[in-house]
């Protein structure tokens, strides 16, 4: 059973059978960030270190149990050695940029690979904190002095180490079932230009999936057979062309556009990992080729992730049809509301492209969605804004212009289509109005802001960034 795991920001300690975690990370004040993400790559660059890879990705993403599941199997999930996904692309990516070395080495060597893995990436993740201290203290120490404006929660510094260590916002399943829906409407651009569709390429990231989920089972029973030098995990992450075509009804040319469209290779020029935040390939290509020609999965939340994002990407260098994606991928987040909203509510209580009029017919202000239920209207306004490679890097101007764009915009319009409510303005869908009345006295107005991207740590950015809380409505 696979499991991604949400982190706080507030990091656990790790192994304490880690002489190294104790003595590096507790004991003494962590190295510069630079310096210990280059121990993290001489380690990942190791002969045999993909072994210690799988080990961590399977001890980090799999529940196990001897009979029937129970609570304390779950609890694992917890347990201080987990990985979260950022950090085990972070591993692939440094194990990428140089050559891979597949060789299986001694227990011994895989297992201590596996502690300094750990141990290095409690110290990098430390070592980042440090930054976000500095900035802390030198701002309580400024504001101490007078200035009153001093706020060191503004700080990319400080954000960056949320960005990287926050929570997930999907599951895998989730992350799916949107992607086969948001781009559905390029089909025929997708087709044209990567020779295959959405539904297609879920098809063949779901196929991988479930290899690498039978392979457990067989995988087990293979190890009872092994002796201790033979033992690895990196078997259950491997995959074939051959073995996806028995699983969907595809052509060959066709299974292989799809794999290669979210693979990495060894020695990738554009792995060029300088600091936490920065672009990672081995994130946003999920799959692994090494030299050797074995195909890797390691990580099947990342597979769907891409799938759901990755698109975006491919669309946005074709300058004439990202005009048309644009307004398809606007209407997606507001359809998902607007199909929410009526799964729960009756739907002729839920209006979508509501446009509020002044009285010379004239547009002032667009909601996306509203629903009206008892003395309450709640009036969404949804964004399909990303964060920008710099923003992930703890760029103050950067974050503060993704959040203005994602949802201070956001806000400040359902602000203003609440006041439009409140103030009895005309409102239309379709060029028919609305009967406001018919839903009663009216008294209670919530904005809610939406995004269809993968925002992590979003409700800090909300208290460190917005300005919008101060308005009156």
């Amino acid at each position: 059973m696979s499991v991604e795991k949400s982190r706080r920001s507030t990091k656990r300690s790790r192994r304490k059978d880690s002489k190294r975690a104790e003595d590096g990370a507790r004991h003494r004040p962590p190295r510069e960030e630079a310096v210990v993400l280059d121990d993290l790559r001489r380690l990942s660059q190791s002969p045999g270190f993909v072994h210690a890879l799988a080990t961590l990705t399977f001890q980090s993403n799999v529940i196990t149990a001897v009979d029937d599941f129970t609570v304390d199997d779950f609890l694992k999930i917890y347990s201080p050695d987990r990985l979260i996904r950022n950090e085990t692309n972070l591993l692939i990516g440094l194990m990428l940029s140089g050559a891979v070395d597949p060789t299986l080495q001694d227990p011994s060597v895989t297992t201590a690979y596996v502690d300094d893995a750990i141990a290095l990436l409690e110290e990098l993740h430390q070592a980042i904190i440090a930054q976000g201290h500095e900035v802390f203290f030198g701002a309580l120490q400024a504001h101490r002095a007078g200035d009153e404006k001093a706020n060191p929660l503004r700080s990319g510094v400080l954000l960056r180490e949320g960005i990287f260590y926050g929570g997930e916002s999907a599951f895998p399943f989730q992350y799916e079932a949107l992607a086969r829906e948001r781009y559905a409407p390029d089909a025929a651009w997708l087709q044209k230009n990567m020779g295959f569709d959405i539904g297609e390429a879920a098809d063949v990231l779901t196929a991988i999936r479930k290899i690498g989920s039978d392979k457990f089972q067989t995988h087990q029973r293979t190890l009872r057979q092994q002796g201790p030098t033979e033992w690895t995990w990196l078997p259950i992450f491997g995959f074939s062309i051959d073995e996806i075509i028995n699983l969907v009804p595809l052509s060959r040319a066709k299974v292989e556009k799809i794999v290669e469209a979210f693979t990495i290779t060894e020695l990738d020029p554009e792995l060029k990992i300088s600091r936490v935040g920065s672009y990672n390939k081995a994130a946003t290509h999920p799959l692994t080729r090494l030299k050797n020609g074995a195909l890797l999965s390691f990580l099947e939340y990342g597979a769907m992730a891409a799938l759901y994002e990755n698109p975006f990407y491919w669309i946005s260098k074709d300058k004439r049809y990202l005009g048309e994606h644009s307004q398809t991928r606007g209407h997606f987040a507001e359809r998902f509301v607007e199909l929410t909203f009526c799964k729960v509510f009756p739907t002729d209580f839920v209006y979508r492209n509501v446009v509020f009029k002044n009285d010379a017919g004239n547009a002032i202000g667009e909601a996306d969605v509203i629903l009206f239920y008892g003395y309450r209207a709640f009036i969404v306004q949804a964004k399909s804004k990303r964060l920008t490679l710099a923003s992930w890097e703890g760029d103050d101007q950067a974050i503060a212009q993704d959040f203005q764009k994602a949802v201070q915009e956001a806000y400040d319009q359902a602000v203003d289509c609440a006041t439009f409510l409140r103030d009895g303005v005309k409102a239309f869908v379709d060029d028919v109005e609305i009967d406001i009345a018919k839903h009663g006295n009216v008294r209670e107005y919530f904005p809610i802001c939406i995004t269809s991207e993968h925002y992590r740590r979003l409700q800090i950015k909300v208290l460190q960034v917005s300005t919008s809380g101060r308005r009156k409505s």
